[in-house]
């Protein structure tokens, strides 16, 4: 196949999962995130499945490979005593005061990371975001204990953590594992979370290639068609992908 014609393929792929996306029957206008992400996740049955139809050969995942694999330690985390007030400051601050303290918090130590990550399911936005910012800016200190939040067992937290290690992009490298793993979380906006870090982590190695290759068959259209968009980013770069894409082409229409 020309490269001209494969980059149309991922081109019309990109576009044609985004408007399947974008035509989810029921579904909810989703709250955003300052930076434009969306939070909030529609039950399972109100986006677009593949066809039942599509044949032996569609590139499905298994929704039974879809689970989360929490780690003991978090499901006992309890915020240490020393940064009970703390969190205080952090919801009742404006946003630079806020972030001040989210920085300071990280600059603690090791117990301060964690109460940070901790607060990536805090519930309230300006929080979440303080905390996010303090760890993206804590740098390789936050890498372990953020990738570590990929088996948080709030899937809030698991999908922001995500979203620290795409900012961290290859400085985080070493975590490629965990985050090619959260593509089979259980929750469908993690997933979603994770095709974007992934490849900002780890680049278009083979294995990301192939693992967003298989994501083009989640059973959730929003994850179809962000794993369609990163492959389009590509282009034939990606050319064990382009079989993929072509019956997932065939799909969406």
């Amino acid at each position: 196949m020309r490269p001209r014609a494969v980059g149309l393929m991922f081109a019309l792929v990109a576009a044609t999962t985004r408007l399947a996306a974008q035509d989810d029957g029921g579904e909810k206008p989703p709250r955003i995130e300052p930076d434009g992400v969306k939070i909030d996740v529609e039950k399972p049955d109100e986006r677009i499945p593949h066809s039942e139809e599509a044949g032996p050969g569609a590139p499905r995942i298994d929704p039974e490979r879809l689970r989360t694999n929490v780690d003991q330690d978090w499901s006992s985390y309890r915020t240490p005593e020393a940064l009970e007030a703390r969190m205080n400051a952090l919801s009742a601050s404006g946003d630079a005061a806020r972030r001040a303290e989210a920085i300071s918090i990280a600059a603690s130590g090791a117990d301060g990371l964690r109460f940070l990550v901790s607060c990536l399911g805090h519930g309230n936005l300006q929080v979440e975001d303080a905390a996010t910012y303090a760890l993206v800016g804590a740098g390789p200190a936050a890498i372990p204990v953020v990738s570590s939040a990929l088996s948080h067992p709030h899937f809030r937290v698991r999908a922001r953590a995500a979203r620290v290690l795409e900012r961290l992009g290859p400085a985080a490298s070493s975590e490629a594992g965990p985050i090619l793993d959260a593509l089979l979380d259980e929750n469908s906006y993690v997933r979603e979370c994770a095709v974007d870090a992934v490849l900002a982590v780890a680049g278009p190695t083979p294995d990301v290639v192939q693992a967003l290759s298989e994501s083009l068959g989640d059973p959730d259209s929003f994850v179809r068609q962000r794993a369609a968009r990163a492959l389009g980013r590509l282009g034939p770069g990606a050319p064990s992908a382009v079989d993929r894409l072509a019956v997932s082409l065939e799909l969406e229409r």
